[in-house]
């Protein structure tokens, strides 16, 4: 493989978060992250999206299951 081949993306610099895509990970994560600040909106919009994301869950078990996602 080439590395002048402009159809092949670049490697990004740095790693990925462990916990990306795995939401009530993400969810705490931006209410720990609110309340370490002392930012209120942050702690709030994190818990929102917290019950938001349980909501989805107990509606639709099945669809919000990470295995359900296609590979």
């Amino acid at each position: 493989m080439s590395a002048d081949n402009p159809l092949v993306a670049a490697a990004t610099p740095g790693g990925s978060d462990p916990l990306a895509g795995i939401w009530i990970a993400e969810d705490i994560q931006a209410i720990l992250s609110g309340v370490e600040n002392g930012s209120w909106i942050d702690t709030s919009l994190g818990a929102v999206s917290a019950g938001l994301d349980t909501l989805a869950l107990i509606s639709d078990p099945i669809g919000s299951s990470p295995w359900s996602c296609p590979a």
